[in-house]
């Protein structure tokens, strides 16, 4: 299942998701705000990951996939 969106071209798409996925982390991790349900972010995330494989070039240092842990809440 891919979420809705107007991109068509494989690095766009990347770019979009790194952007989504970042931003959804901060309010969960950072925040303690989400704004989407876990099910919404793991197929981002799983869509994100079939096109990095898929086209590696295409892949940007800030990419959630690439990261382990998460910046700490202040509470």
């Amino acid at each position: 299942m891919k979420i809705k969106t107007k991109t068509t071209n494989a690095q766009d798409r990347i770019l979009e998701l790194v952007n989504l996925l970042n931003k959804w982390n901060k309010e969960y991790y950072e925040l303690e705000n989400p704004t989407v349900d876990d099910s919404v972010f793991d197929l981002a995330l799983l869509e994100l990951t079939q096109l990095e494989n898929e086209y590696p070039e295409y892949i940007v240092d800030n990419s959630p996939t690439k990261m382990v842990g998460s910046a700490l809440s202040s509470n």
